[in-house]
């Protein structure tokens, strides 16, 4: 029985697979740190000077009509101002790679409402870089993988069968405080939890 069970779910996947569209693309992203937060001892966060910016190429698969399974494979830099007596500004940058669940609703022939709600798994590329006000390099830090909730909604308008444009605003919920290894010691800096708008190009097969 369970054979059965497993063959026809099976079957009802490729099925799915093959009426509903793969859709592949690209988009570039700027964000806000409106939610990043700061441990005690570091001062208070300069939110307006608190971005980060990156990228991802993403392949969207159908799990029917309306819902969906989005993989993204990415990289954000990130840039956190902190006023602490001395300014100083940290820069530190990472390998994304977000999982999120899409419903796709419709809105007319050209248009597309997206809700998505996923997990990212964010991979230090290099160390934590601190400045100070006149741009000299104070200290770099090796840091941890970090682990986030990302919710947000998705627009879609296409030009066509096969191409569109996509825009889209997430909030990445950084579930994980950010610690670096200082002298030998796990020390914690704060919370990132920016804002994200991003824009990119959609290809539907």
């Amino acid at each position: 029985m369970k054979k059965l069970i497993a063959m026809a779910a099976l079957a009802l996947a490729a099925v799915s697979l093959a009426t509903a569209e793969i859709a592949f693309g690209a988009r570039g992203a700027f964000g806000w740190g409106v939610g990043t937060t700061l441990a005690d001892g570091w001062g208070s966060i300069e939110r307006a000077k608190t971005v980060s910016t990156g990228g991802a190429a993403f392949v969207r698969l159908p799990l029917g009509e309306v819902l969906g399974v989005q993989a993204e494979l990415g990289s954000t830099e990130h840039i956190i101002a902190v006023d602490a007596g001395d300014g100083y500004t940290a820069r530190y940058a990472t390998l994304d790679f977000p999982l999120l669940l899409t419903w796709t609703i419709p809105a007319g022939e050209r248009f597309a409402l997206m809700p998505l709600v996923g997990a990212k798994l964010s991979v230090p590329v290099a160390k934590i870089i601190m400045h100070d006000d006149d741009g000299d390099e104070v200290i770099d830090i090796d840091y941890d993988a970090l682990w986030s909730l990302v919710v947000g909604v998705s627009v879609g308008s296409y030009f066509n069968e096969h191409i569109g444009i996509v825009c889209d605003l997430r909030y990445d919920v950084c579930t994980d405080a950010l610690y670096a290894d200082i002298a030998d010691e796990s020390v914690e800096l704060g919370t990132s939890r920016p804002l994200l708008l991003s824009a990119g190009i959609l290809i539907r097969f």
